[in-house]
């Protein structure tokens, strides 16, 4: 055919490296691909399940969470961090431990990015205290302890200490213009005699025998804790618990059921 045997042996030489390039670059690329997958799948992956104690928020959910009455413990993670994959057994086992008196709940700072703005995020993982009375945010606070949960256990009664602080009037933002208003406040209405006690309050869950063991001892349906007072509309000294025991209700919204039940009309609770 004309060609030297020498350069058509040097040309299937180069075909055959040409081919070998080529694979490789195949395999590179296809293991680009895998890796990326990987990582967009690690970065997607929720660090909590769907049926975990910990409840999983982003930008809109929180904004709503924060205009609910409460107190909120609120972790913000990425799914790629590894201080945050090793707090989450600590944090689920709070999550179960604090049910019924705290939101633990935790938020995707990469997905979420308008909430870790707004709340000055610049570490991971961040824990804060959220506490809210009549739809607006009383204090946030940001944990600096062990991460273990006993510890954040301690930091969440502390908050909710301190939200009840802030409902009863002990500790206030507002100083001075907070004790004038509280000064001017008219006296409570005297007590019903009658066995409506709390009628007239919101705050305070009127109880009977009827209710009482689906509502208050019925720990299947719920995972609450509830404060129940028994009383007698005759008692002087039930009179003079109702204002007090009226403010401790409204103080404790969001962190405990307060509630009370007529002894005299319900005798079976009693």
């Amino acid at each position: 055919n004309g060609v030297p045997r020498g350069r058509r042996c040097s040309d299937r030489v180069r075909g055959r490296e040409s081919k070998v390039m080529q694979g490789r670059v195949i395999l590179r690329a296809a293991f680009a691909a895998m890796v990326a997958v990987v990582l967009l799948a690690s970065s997607c992956e929720a660090i909590y399940a769907k049926d975990s104690a910990v409840k999983t928020l982003s930008d809109t959910s929180i904004k709503k969470l924060l205009k609910k009455d409460g107190v909120y413990l609120v972790e913000f993670f990425a799914p790629w961090c590894g201080h945050c994959k090793a707090l989450k057994p600590e944090y689920e086992k709070l999550a179960k431990a604090m049910k019924g008196v705290s939101t633990v709940a935790a938020i995707d700072v990469d997905t979420n990015k308008e909430a870790a703005s707004k709340h000055g995020i610049k570490g991971l993982p961040t824990i804060k205290a959220f506490s809210v009375t009549n739809g607006k945010v009383d204090f946030e606070e940001e944990y600096k302890g062990e991460r273990t949960a006993k510890a954040l256990s301690n930091f969440g009664m502390k908050a909710a200490k301190n939200a009840i602080d802030f409902r009863l009037g002990t500790k206030k933002k507002g100083g001075s213009r907070d004790k004038q208003r509280e000064r001017s406040a008219p006296p409570p209405p005297p007590p019903s005699a009658s066995g409506a006690f709390y009628e007239n309050d919101k705050h305070v869950v009127t109880v009977d025998s009827k209710n009482f063991q689906k509502t208050v001892k019925d720990k299947k349906s719920r995972e609450d804790h509830w404060m129940v007072e028994f009383y007698a509309p005759w008692c002087g000294h039930c009179k003079a618990l109702k204002p007090e025991y009226e403010k401790l209700a409204k103080a404790m919204k969001g962190v405990s059921t307060v509630a009370a039940i007529d002894v005299d009309t319900n005798k079976e609770a009693a």
